[in-house]
Parts: structure tokens; C-alpha cells; sequence
């Protein structure tokens, strides 16, 4: 069963791409680079549409921009028809609130939201007449409580949130399952790069924050549970349940 991973050649995206590959998905990951900045790369099978000879096997990469070219998103997303959907592509701003331009809101909301939105459009498009099709949203705990220090981020992963639940109940009887998980924070690059990292672990209980293999066996779970549609799961380790809390009882 072939599934498509948007933004999988690091951090999150590349934990659930080695998790599904490991249980018998077909992967293929949609990224601007195969390679990570980290390195550790996965041994992807460079399979770009246009070339005469395309790799067999998986896992496959298909170079795309996802938050810029949609157009080119919809076009892999037409040529491998995935029954799996995993739209995990993201960024989290590096400037604060005050100093967040015009632009790099645009860049915030195409890639957190815009990519997910049409990059589902385009998969619906062959998951409706097969009357089954599974898409997994990777939005975070900012979807399910504000959180002050990335206003604009957390407006797009409740956007992610919503959109997923709308999602579920729209197509629900043409056999499609539409979930997401909403991790807290996470030890990746993403998060290394945030200003505000020192004070993270402060804030999460235990002092330990998420590892991204944590979140691939969400992701995992959710694809193997039918019964599970418009689900958010809350991955913050009791964060917000606990942020009232003033002693322990």
C-alpha cells in the first residue's frame, strides 16, 4: 500500500517514513531535499516522475516545495494515487509575533495549512472511487489550547485540526478516515531552531520532551485503528491538562 509523506527527509516526517516503510508501506516521501540537515538520511530511491527510467522499490523521494508549487504536489499525488495520505510538512517561525511580516506569514500559512488542504483535495480525487482512502494530519498541542508564544503557528495548526475534523464527517460514509496527532514539543530541528526552546522543558512534565519516533507510532496506531475518524490526539505529556495546576495534591 503505497503512502505519501509530505516534508519527509527530516525530523518527524522522517521517523513516520521509516516507521511505515519498516511495516510493509510503500513510501514515498514529498520534500524539497532527500537529505536531512542533519544528515542520517533514509536510502531513498530517487524516483522523480520525469525521468525515462524510474527506480523500482521503496522508498521513494519526488522533489517538490510543498508550500509553493501545489500544483506540482497535486501532479505526484495524481501519477502514485496513494490510499495513504500523511500531510506532515510544517515550519515553526523564528521571528516573534511583532516581527512577523506579510511574507512570512504567507510562508507560515501555505506551508502548516494551504499544503495540507490541497494536497487532500488531490487525494480525494482517487481515494472516492476506491471507497477507501486513510489521511493523517500532523498539526500539534497549539491546535488544542492558544499558545502565546507562537500565535501564528498555533492559528495554523487549529486550522490543521479543524480542517481534519471537517474532513472526517464530509466523506465519512465514502469510506475515508481522516485523524491527526497534535504533539507537544519535539526533539527536532524544527523545535532547535525557536527562541524559546530553553524554557520548554520547564514546561513539559517530567522534563522530557517528545522523540519524533514517538509521534511516527501515532501516526502508526491511527492507520492501523478503524474505528478511529476525526480524531485529534493530544501527544504533550498531561501539558495542558496540568497548566491550572497549582500543587500537587
Amino acid at each position: 500500500m503505497i503512502a505519501l509523506v509530505t516534508g519527509g527527509s527530516s525530523g518527524v516526517g522522517k521517523a513516520i517514513c521509516r516507521l511505515l516503510d519498516k511495516n510493509q508501506y510503500n513510501v514515498v516521501n514529498v520534500d524539497k531535499s532527500p537529505h536531512a540537515k542533519e544528515g542520517d538520511s533514509v536510502e531513498w530511491k530517487v524516483a522523480c516522475r520525469s525521468s525515462s527510467s524510474i527506480p523500482s522499490g521503496y522508498p521513494r523521494f519526488e522533489p517538490c516545495d510543498v508550500a509553493a508549487e501545489p500544483g506540482k504536489l497535486a501532479d505526484i499525488i495524481e501519477y502514485y494515487k496513494p490510499p495513504v495520505l500523511v500531510n506532515n510538512v510544517g515550519i515553526l517561525p523564528l521571528q516573534g509575533f511583532m516581527e512577523q511580516t506579510v511574507e512570512d506569514f504567507d510562508l507560515i500559512m501555505n506551508t502548516n495549512f494551504r499544503a495540507a488542504v490541497f494536497a487532500t483535495q488531490a487525494a480525494l480525487k482517487y481515494m472516492l472511487p476506491t471507497g477507501r482512502g486513510h489521511i493523517v494530519n500532523v498539526a500539534s498541542a497549539c491546535a488544542m489550547h492558544a499558545d502565546p508564544n507562537v500565535p501564528v503557528y498555533g492559528a495554523t495548526k487549529a486550522a490543521v485540526k479543524h480542517f481534519t475534523e471537517s474532513i472526517a464527517g464530509l466523506f465519512s460514509w465514502d469510506g475515508i478516515r481522516c485523524n491527526c496527532v497534535c504533539p507537544g514539543y519535539v526533539n527536532t530541528k524544527l523545535c532547535d531552531d525557536a527562541e524559546f526552546v530553553p524554557s520548554m522543558l520547564g514546561a513539559v512534565p517530567g522534563g522530557q520532551i517528545l522523540e519524533p519516533e514517538d509521534v511516527a507510532e501515532v501516526v502508526l496506531f491511527i492507520l492501523q485503528t478503524p474505528g478511529l475518524n476525526g480524531a485529534a490526539i493530544l501527544m504533550d505529556q498531561g501539558k495542558m491538562h496540568g497548566r491550572h495546576l497549582t500543587r500537587k495534591l
